[in-house]
């Protein structure tokens, strides 16, 4: 606390934005470097211009925002979870008003969701199962139809928090826990992983690329 944005630069973190006040949970970045910020504990979505040191509102949403994501069209989309607690949604920004595009139905991901979700460059939906001990990855090729998550990926014995594709479509992802944080790049046809960061035993919540 405060929370903070960081950036690999030459394998060494290099400290891109710090919060006035409370967390920073979820990060994504523009084509032209502007980000948006999203602090799951409050409804609003925030924006910070490249360069800029105060951020600027963007939507206050009717309960907790969660992850946020752009799409291959660069049209912003955040989501709205509550854990165990019942299904989640993930929602699109036009002009001002939250549409829903995809609803989350945890019995179709093990009965947990923390509103982790990012798109591939063509555009697939992808979800992870968030802070929860054996995480997974889901990919929903038609969200329009409602179609179900196909899982993907999993882990026994860690979480899957943030996720997020490259410019060139490689796939990352996070697994924070109490201990320590680390940051993954992760082969999708294979399963295998190679690991990118370890942040000195810092929770890492979210990653995203710019």
């Amino acid at each position: 606390m405060p929370g903070a944005i960081f950036g690999i630069e030459g394998g060494a973190p290099v400290e891109l934005f710090r919060a006035a006040t409370g967390r920073i949970y979820h990060v994504a970045f523009a084509d032209d470097g502007t980000a948006y910020i999203s602090n799951s504990n409050t409804n609003d979505i925030v924006s910070l211009a490249p360069g800029a040191t105060v951020v600027e509102p963007v939507f206050s949403h009717t309960t907790y925002s969660r992850d946020i994501a752009l799409d291959e069209d660069e049209r912003l989309h955040f989501s709205e979870a509550t854990g165990a607690a019942g299904d989640g949604t993930i929602y699109r920004l036009d002009g001002g008003v939250a549409v829903p595009i995809y609803t989350v139905r945890l019995a179709d991901v093990g009965g947990f969701w923390a509103g982790d979700f990012t798109f591939e460059p063509s555009g697939v939906l992808y979800i992870s199962t968030g802070n929860r001990i054996g995480g997974k990855i889901y990919r929903i090729d038609d969200p329009a139809a409602e179609s179900p998550p196909i899982e993907v990926y999993s882990l026994s014995g860690e979480a899957v928090t943030g996720i997020a594709f490259d410019r060139d479509g490689g796939f990352f992802f996070t697994n924070w826990d109490a201990e320590r944080g680390y940051i993954w790049r992760l082969d999708l046809t294979d399963g295998s992983r190679t690991r990118v960061h370890s942040f000195n035993g810092r929770q890492i919540w979210d990653v995203a690329f710019r």
